[in-house]
């Protein structure tokens, strides 16, 4: 095979792959009935007084990061402990000018 083949079979199995992907829900259906349906647990999230800027020059390090519909969401690790943050960008429709990060402490 040449490379052009190989680049083309790659290109056709990516987007099966991501069709496939798409496709399904995350997470699962809701109900009792769905086969490998994790129960919906009350999660405790305290509110910090702490930005993302602080705790990463305190140093903390990002573990997880993703772009979400209202803006960036990270997971920070300092010292055994997890946290999440949600921040949100300068909007001048808003009259918000400066970003700014909602962090929450997990455990």
């Amino acid at each position: 095979m040449t490379r052009s083949t190989v680049f083309i079979i790659f290109c056709l199995a990516q987007t099966a792959f991501t069709s496939s992907v798409q496709a399904s829900a995350w997470p699962a259906e809701e109900g009792a009935k769905v086969p490998l349906n994790a129960a919906a647990i009350p999660t405790q999230l305290t509110p910090l007084n702490e930005s993302l800027e602080q705790m990463l020059n305190s140093g903390a390090e990002i573990v997880t990061a993703y772009v979400a519909d209202n803006g960036p969401v990270v997971t920070v690790k300092r010292e055994q402990r997890y946290r999440i943050c949600l921040l949100s960008g300068a909007d001048p429709k808003t009259q918000e000018s400066v970003p700014t990060s909602r962090c929450y402490a997990l455990n």
